[in-house]
């Protein structure tokens, strides 16, 4: 039943309204208490209603857990996503297929103070960095569009990539860190196979998330256009 929740609240309420005007002429407390009986049914309709509100929120909060089950089931049947883990997890998995891709095209905008980015210095990201830059040197293609406050990122690879620009394929691009955006990398294998990862953190403050991956074709294409149309917002040269 739609709106339940709201049904058990009014039907507190009215409960609760029962009970006030019962109690002014019936005692619940017992014949000894000396309770004023505008007093006493005072307190017997707050009980009451406090008692229906719990309700209320419990039956709230079952429909909502209900409602994003099902949201979950649909996104899974429609878009054909699934979770490959926390950010970590998707970097394990991207190191992993790095030799078989031949492009790529990545997002990495985050919005928050950019010194809380020690996810990005630490030691396993640090392995990314390294199998990235050993698979650029062998042929493959990487495209960033970075926010403007991904300075470790211009440490990391930019500037490795410009000593032999003429033998290394990293094409980057700088956009606002306030534009508001889903980041997302999306992979082209050699045997020509896409996939998509999203729901990468775009907060500095929340750098773990879960990520997910997609094969769908039409969700792809959507990422792929949605990449193209954030580099037309690039404050600096393509790279």
């Amino acid at each position: 039943m739609k709106n339940l929740s709201k049904v058990v609240s009014l039907i507190g309420l009215i409960f609760s309204v029962v009970l006030f005007f019962t109690s002014m002429k019936m005692n619940f407390f017992g014949g000894d208490t000396e309770l004023n009986p505008l007093v006493r049914s005072t307190l017997v309709f707050i009980v009451s209603l406090l008692f229906s509100e719990t309700i209320a929120r419990i039956t709230a909060k079952n429909e909502l857990d209900k409602h994003l089950e099902s949201i979950n089931s649909i996104i899974g049947n429609t878009i054909e996503s699934r979770s490959i883990g926390s950010t970590q997890d998707a970097l394990s998995y991207i190191v992993e297929n790095l030799p078989k891709l031949e492009y790529v095209e990545n997002t990495h905008v985050k919005v928050g103070d950019h010194t809380q980015d020690a996810i990005y210095n630490g030691t396993f990201y640090n392995k990314f960095i390294i199998a990235l830059k050993k698979q650029v040197d062998k042929g493959l293609v990487w495209n960033d569009i970075l926010g403007e406050s991904s300075f470790y990122r211009k440490k990391q690879i930019i500037e490795w990539v410009k000593q032999k620009p003429q033998n290394r394929r990293l094409y980057t691009k700088i956009i606002p860190n306030n534009m508001p955006i889903v980041n997302h990398i999306t992979l082209k294998y050699k045997n020509g196979k896409k996939e998509t990862l999203f729901g990468w953190a775009s907060r500095m403050d929340k750098p773990v998330v879960e990520v997910f991956v997609t094969t769908n074709e039409n969700l792809i294409r959507f990422f792929e256009e949605y990449f193209d149309d954030l580099g037309k917002h690039s404050v600096n040269n393509n790279d």
